[in-house]
């Protein structure tokens, strides 16, 4: 019997071994399609492309083993989508060796990666534009993590060109604007880098090339370089980055900027870092509601009227002219970096409804934007990664979570994006600035889920709406909020 049993013991550790090794993967070459976790780990054998008009599709808990300086191009879509509990993971083969990069091609689309871990890479995420092209290219990356990136977690590069004809020269102006949110850049060389160029030459029509991020609520540390470098080169276009409600803690450098950028620096917190932000030079770069502390330099290249404290915030502690304040965050750890009930962070940022907190944690506080990582509309999408919540519903009934328009300002159409943690009735409706309903754009009962809803600018009768600022609104039982957008024939 003894013997009978070892003898089995024995073919089911052999099935187990077999099953492990010839449970996996290998890719090179074409590649579209979906990804399962039934075919866990997928092997990057080779250097791989999506091609344009496919779709590479991700699921949840797939893991990419990527070898050893190889990338992966998309051309097409990449959709790569994990949740809390399963994210997708991009690795290399062992800790020693480094993969590439997923560059990302303008391609008219919009590619996604939501809980995705990257480790390991040389780049982690490129994001390329470049050519004759005159539209915007639109990445969303949110609720990712970037780990030991040698050069850094994300780049973007963007190049605008000349068309030639038999007619003449015409102009492009392409334009690259990623959207990334409640992500963690961890031990990288830097966190993220972008560069715009254009062309021009005598008697030729100028190109440049722009580039505007939405950089909210992430978490940078312990980046040996620079968390944000904005580069340019000849004929780089005026361009509008944003960077709001970001935690940055023990980092080298923070924010290098320089012409022709401008960019937006709000409600973030700077701590025990190297020279924080520094711009070359004079372009107004908007500096506000920000906390640093323990810092080596706060600013370069700003006057010297910043960091003088001269005014009280609403709060009553001491600020700078621009509503900064220098004061100890009170950190309830340095894991996590949310903020402790006493700290002065809480309702220390922008009073602009546009940034008002969340209703619930890890908000604190009144409404007013709590400044770093946890203020903000974007605050909520923390509460099952940094704080691991079994009871995240509880927190979400009643919530519906309402993404910015996109583009905005926009000229011909628009995106909006929901997300319902309930089924229930839902309004979504357009309205002036005199208050008066424009269109109902969703009037229906939806189940849980996410959901988008493309608007072309056009009144409940299918008459286009003069240019200026319009709200959209989107109501479920006792729920409400509201955003605003700009259109522009």
């Amino acid at each position: 019997m003894a013997k009978t049993k070892l003898i089995l013991l024995f073919l089911f550790y052999s099935l187990f071994h077999l099953n492990n090794i010839y449970c996996q993967t290998m890719v090179s070459g074409n590649i579209s399609g979906t990804w399962s976790t039934e075919g866990n780990p997928y092997l990057v054998i080779d250097n791989c492309t999506i091609q344009k008009g496919e779709l590479l599709k991700i699921q949840p808990g797939v893991e990419v083993i990527i070898g050893d300086s190889l990338s992966i191009s998309a051309f097409g879509r990449i959709e790569a989508i994990g949740n809390h509990k399963d994210p997708i993971k991009f690795k290399a083969p062992n800790e020693d060796v480094y993969w590439d990069k997923i560059e990302v091609n303008y391609n008219g689309e919009i590619s996604e990666f939501t809980y995705c871990d990257f480790s390991n890479a040389n780049i982690a995420i490129y994001l390329k534009m470049v050519g004759k092209i005159t539209d915007t290219m639109i990445t969303k990356i949110q609720n990712c993590s970037f780990t030991k990136c040698d050069s850094s977690g994300l780049y973007g590069y963007v190049y605008g060109n000349s068309t030639y004809s038999w007619g003449g020269m015409w102009s492009h102006y392409p334009h690259l604007n990623p959207i990334i949110k409640n992500c963690t850049f961890d031990n990288l060389a830097n966190g993220c880098i972008f560069y715009i160029r254009g062309w021009g030459a005598v008697y030729a029509p100028t190109t440049r090339g722009y580039t505007s991020p939405i950089i909210l609520n992430n978490i940078f540390k312990n980046i040996t370089n620079t968390v944000l470098k904005l580069e340019a080169g000849s004929y780089a276009g005026s361009s509008e980055p944003t960077f709001i409600n970001n935690t940055i803690y023990d980092c080298e450098n923070g924010i290098a900027t320089q012409e022709p950028y401008d960019v937006k620096i709000k409600n973030n917190l700077f701590t025990n870092s190297g020279t924080v932000i520094q711009r070359t030079n004079d372009l107004s770069s908007t500096l506000s509601y920000n906390c640093f502390f323990n810092n080596t330099i706060n600013f370069i290249g700003y006057p010297e009227s910043y960091g003088l404290l001269v005014m009280q915030n609403h709060n009553n502690d001491p600020c700078d002219i621009a509503f900064n304040i220098y004061n100890e965050p009170l950190y309830n750890d340095t894991v996590s970096f949310t903020l402790s009930n006493d700290s002065p962070c809480i309702d220390a940022g922008s009073p602009d409804s546009s940034l008002l907190d969340v209703k619930f944690p890890p908000s604190l506080g009144s409404v007013i934007n709590d400044i770093g990582a946890y203020g903000g509309q974007e605050a909520g999408n923390w509460l099952d990664t940094v704080l691991n919540l079994t009871n995240i519903e509880s927190y979400k009934n009643n919530n519906i979570l309402l993404s910015q328009n996109y583009p905005n300002p926009f000229k011909s159409i628009t995106k909006i994006e929901y997300e319902l943690s309930y089924s229930d009735f839902v309004n979504l409706a357009i309205f002036n600035i005199s208050g008066q309903k424009i269109k109902d754009l969703v009037n229906q009962k939806q189940t849980a889920g996410r959901y988008q809803v493309v608007w072309n600018g056009t009144d409940q009768k299918g008459k286009s709406i003069p240019n200026g600022l319009y709200f959209y609104k989107i109501s479920s039982g006792d729920f409400l909020k509201v955003k605003k957008m700009f259109f522009i024939r």
